[in-house]
């Protein structure tokens, strides 16, 4: 028998367990390589992200200061409102008007729009000359409750058609 004693191993071939095991092997690292750039990018999806919130978050939260702020201006307007109506109801700014007007005038119209500070008024009047219409304006002008009068259009041919605004006031003489 010989025998032999040379240090090199002999390569049979590989048995049919080797193979699957390598080829498990290599399906592992694939899917492994594929998942890590599955995740990678993933990643770099969200940091993207996040730094399109990170530079969004201030836009939005001065937005959300504006909203807060018109919402607060919007309950103090309405605050006034109310206010507006409690201290000059429709009822005393028609007594108010009504006191002023002399006896060849009368009310056509009124609009009354309540603001922060005054009642707007939008008067239209019907007086039998303009000496009397004259004479309303005069009354209303001195009456401390009436303020910023604009005149508006005026037919002064026969019975006279006038329109003014004017603010009205709670406070000041009656």
């Amino acid at each position: 028998m010989r025998a032999d004693f040379s240090t090199r191993r002999r390569v049979g071939s590989p048995r049919l367990l080797d193979v699957l095991l390598l080829a498990l092997s290599v399906a592992a690292l694939i899917w492994s390589a594929t998942a890590a750039v599955a995740a990678r990018r993933e990643l770099e999806g969200a940091r993207l992200a996040l730094q399109e919130l990170r530079e969004r978050a201030p836009a939005e939260e001065r937005r959300l200061r504006d909203i807060e702020s018109s919402r607060r201006d919007r309950n103090d307007a309405l605050a006034n409102q109310a206010l507006q109506t409690l201290t000059s109801p429709p009822a005393r700014i028609l007594s108010d008007i009504e006191t002023a007007l002399p006896s060849g005038a009368r009310l056509e119209a009124l609009s009354l729009t309540y603001g922060r500070e005054a009642v707007e008024l939008e008067i239209q009047l019907l007086a039998h000359s303009p000496e009397t219409y004259d004479e309303f304006v005069a009354r209303v002008e001195g009456s401390g409750r009436f303020g910023h009068l604009a005149f508006g259009s005026e037919s002064r041919s026969g019975e006279m058609k006038a329109s003014l605004r004017a603010d009205y006031r709670a406070k000041g003489d009656s």
